[in-house]
């Protein structure tokens, strides 16, 4: 990964706080990893927030079944 701005690594340690930070609802989990999509898009080999954003992906998948109605 290319050397990052002061703002940028900044911006980057925020972002990857809430990554882990394991939020309780789905619209938190899918606004984090909107974040993280426009995060990706400007720094497309961040592999290691890529790949912590694989587990919010699965915690928002999660929340969905949690959400469903009829469940």
């Amino acid at each position: 990964m290319r050397k990052l701005t002061k703002a940028e690594e900044e911006e980057r340690s925020k972002l990857q706080a809430r990554v882990l930070s394991s939020p309780d609802t789905l619209e938190e989990a899918e606004a984090i990893l909107r974040d993280l999509e426009r995060w990706l898009k400007d720094h497309p080999d961040d592999d290691q927030l890529l790949g912590e954003g694989e587990g919010l992906i699965m915690l928002r998948e999660a929340l969905k079944l949690i959400k469903r109605p009829g469940s």
